[in-house]
């Protein structure tokens, strides 16, 4: 692991990120009121990430791409969405929890990898400043995963890691087996 402290500040933040409301975490629950197991019930919960929930392979791939502003441009004109920003949490403003990774990220060495895809993450969302959209927790994810040289076919592992104690104690929270 290059950046250690980056990774554990990333997995502390989606220890939190669990217990707001989010579809995964969601899954969790209902899994649990209906007395399915907690290893299904992770499935479940695993089975709801990517697309529009977590889409942090998606959100590399743009972090990736040299033409990247010039690929959310092409998203907005679509209409689509630019994977790794937005929130469903906070709306119109920067999502606080997010503020130690923020300045993690930011390094003054202008040639470091870590300063050059702050300065992208700036840039992209100084473009999306007028429609209020910041970057969510797949945008951080993605970019600890590429500073990590974790490869985005297994990226998503960064974030079930963060979740997985939450997600017990939500499962626990909402376990009440029906008595024979």
């Amino acid at each position: 692991m290059l950046y250690p402290e980056l990774h554990e500040e990333l997995l502390r933040v989606h220890a939190i990120l669990a217990t707001r409301e989010n579809l995964s975490s969601e899954m969790i629950s209902c899994a649990a009121r209906v007395e399915k197991d907690f290893g299904s019930a992770c499935i479940m919960a695993i089975a709801s990430l990517g697309g529009l929930h977590a889409p942090i392979e998606q959100a590399m791939k743009l972090l990736s791409d040299p033409n990247a502003i010039r690929t959310v441009h092409v998203l907005l004109q679509d209409g689509s969405k630019v994977p790794g920003w937005g929130s469903s949490f906070v709306k119109g403003e920067k999502d606080p929890i997010f503020e130690t990774l923020c300045y993690m990220l930011y390094k003054p060495e202008h040639n470091s990898p870590v300063f050059k895809l702050w300065h992208l993450i700036a840039d992209i969302t100084d473009h999306l400043r007028s429609k209020n959209i910041w970057p969510n927790a797949a945008c951080y994810t993605a970019a600890c995963c590429i500073l990590n040289e974790i490869p985005p076919c297994v990226a998503i592992k960064t974030l079930i890691q963060g979740r997985i104690d939450s997600w017990a104690d939500i499962y626990i929270n909402n376990y009440n087996p029906r008595l024979p």
